[in-house]
């Protein structure tokens, strides 16, 4: 099984939309897509710090980017 490496926040958070289209749909229907993380829902930042925690231990992101990454 080959992983993508994300550099980016801006590709974390579109890997994090497209892999929960449910949490975007309920957030375009907030209009809260484009908002920062505390627009969020609390169960979206939740799966949000889930993947992010996913994505470093399976070595697809930095310590640094796991470190910094926001929604």
């Amino acid at each position: 099984m080959r992983f993508t490496t994300y550099t980016t926040q801006a590709q974390l958070r579109e890997a994090f939309w497209d892999s929960f289209p449910n949490l975007e749909s309920e957030a375009r229907k907030r209009r809260t897509l484009s908002k920062g993380q505390n627009a969020q829902t609390t169960s979206c930042r939740s799966w949000f710090v889930d993947f992010i925690d996913t994505k470093h231990r399976q070595g697809q992101i930095s310590d640094a980017l796991a470190d910094r990454a926001t929604l």
